[in-house]
């Protein structure tokens, strides 16, 4: 969903939703982020103003997520990527456990101080397949392997 849309569903201009969450339109909104709601916006599901609402993660299919991987991966490296992502997540981009995220399964909290560096600011972010395929992909160019998904 993009900000308007978000804004018609909980009954808010998007002005007001806007400002409640210093955005303006062209902020990004990434999946599994919190998006403050202002006063008098409801969730469908009830979540009150003032709260926080989270932006549903959408469940890629696999062919879709290998697609990605492919458009990321340099062709010489994309099928040890995909090999990983099938073992790591099931070439599933919503997988995730108490400390690794999206489909090469990044640890969080082992990377998040370089990720700041590539935009990628919460483990949410790595839900999208787009953004975990070029976080892996980066995390490769930074260890020079495949050696962080080594078993």
């Amino acid at each position: 969903d993009g900000w308007l849309l978000i804004a018609k569903k909980v009954g808010a201009t998007s002005k007001a939703l806007l400002a409640a969450n210093n955005a303006t339109t062209s902020t990004a909104l990434f999946p599994g982020r919190s998006v403050c709601l202002p006063a008098g916006a409801t969730s469908k599901g009830g979540t009150a103003a003032g709260t926080t609402a989270t932006v549903a993660v959408r469940a890629y299919t696999a062919a879709e997520n290998e697609a990605i991987i492919r458009s990321v991966w340099p062709d010489d490296l994309e099928e040890e990527a995909l090999r990983i992502a099938r073992r790591e997540s099931n070439l599933k981009n919503n997988a995730k456990n108490s400390c690794c995220y999206g489909l090469f399964q990044i640890n969080w909290s082992a990377h998040k101080s370089w990720m700041a560096g590539i935009g990628v600011t919460s483990a949410s972010q790595l839900l999208d397949p787009n953004v975990n395929a070029a976080a892996a992909y980066t995390l490769y160019q930074r260890s020079g392997s495949f050696r962080p998904w080594a078993l």
